[in-house]
């Protein structure tokens, strides 16, 4: 079976939170991070090169992890830059890849209510156009 799939939108978060903190963060954000197997969508994997080039300084000694996450039965790509201190498990950032036109927009505010600093948002989204019906 193929599968049509484009990625809409890309996102980075500043975390910096424990690694549990920053799962229930997303929790209560709506967004369900899932054990599925990433196989199917990690030819995407590479759209997080490019935020990665610009954050290099932040994300250094960071080990990366991908998960796929759904937020409102819409599928994300969630990548998690994760770095040891001492015992603890620290986020120092997560970025976001989406496959569904404005679903990072809704998950934005929710998430930098939460104390999350947004680094990068992208999102294509169609334009939509007033149709106007004249009469004469």
């Amino acid at each position: 079976m193929v599968y049509n799939v484009r990625v809409y939108g890309l996102t980075m978060f500043l975390v910096d939170k424990d690694l549990k903190v920053a799962l229930l963060d997303m929790k209560l954000a709506g967004l369900r991070v899932t054990d599925e197997w990433p196989d199917r969508y990690l030819r995407w994997a590479d759209v997080f090169l490019e935020v990665e080039s610009h954050h290099e300084g932040t994300l250094k000694g960071c080990r990366a992890t991908i998960r796929v996450c759904r937020y409102k039965n819409k599928v994300l790509l969630c990548k998690f830059y994760v770095e040891r201190r001492s015992a603890a498990k620290m986020v120092r950032a997560v970025a976001m890849a989406s496959f569904s036109p404005g679903v990072l927009r809704a998950i934005v505010s929710k998430l930098e209510g939460m104390g999350w600093r947004r680094a990068f948002l992208v999102e294509v989204s169609r334009w939509r156009r007033k149709r106007s019906v004249r009469s004469w």
